[in-house]
């Protein structure tokens, strides 16, 4: 999600994390993963759901964090530098 004000979108972040644990099982896929990309900062913000992400996210992109989310400096394009990076 590309955004000039991730502030307003991580604000529903609660509500951003149940979402996407009922969408994977809903769509009947293993994961689901949102990057907030701040396009004026030139970062993204993951959100981390569960420890499976948290991993795949430490794996890709070499950021550890104890939260439900980490920040991604640098990381703002979806066909460069996220879905390349990405390493189950």
């Amino acid at each position: 999600l590309d955004t000039p004000a991730p502030e307003i979108i991580l604000k529903r972040k609660d509500g951003l994390l149940k979402a996407m644990s009922k969408i994977s099982r809903e769509d009947n896929v293993d994961e689901v993963m949102l990057f907030v990309v701040d396009i004026l900062r030139q970062e993204s913000t993951l959100l981390i759901p569960n420890d499976n992400i948290r991993k795949i996210s430490e794996k890709s992109f070499g950021e550890e964090s104890n939260s439900d989310f980490v920040k991604l400096p640098g990381i703002v394009s979806r066909k460069k530098q996220i879905i390349p990076n990405i390493k189950i």
